[in-house]
């Protein structure tokens, strides 16, 4: 349960700093709400960062990493989440 701890609260810290809403769910399935509909921005520019997201709806991202990531490749991802947020939430 470390690993989704670390997952849920470095969502939780970029929330906060980019202005978007409530991190839900459990274990490695994570969903970060949005506060505008630029789940498919985020996607997108995510993925020319080689990061792989999932946005089921346009107000939402899905985070479901593989149940073998270590703690530095989650904060990896968080540090590419953290300058793709940067980029498409002004």
């Amino acid at each position: 349960m470390a690993l989704s701890g670390h997952l849920t609260k470095g969502l939780e810290i970029l929330s906060a700093k980019h202005g978007m809403g409530k991190v839900r769910g459990r274990g490695l399935l994570i969903a970060l709400d949005l506060i505008q509909p630029t789940g498919s921005a985020i996607v997108g520019a995510a993925l020319d960062a080689g990061l792989i997201l999932n946005a089921p709806r346009p107000d939402t991202l899905r985070f479901m990493p593989a149940l073998n990531m270590s703690a530095g490749e989650i904060h990896q991802m968080l540090v590419i989440l953290d300058e793709v947020m940067a980029q498409v939430v002004q």
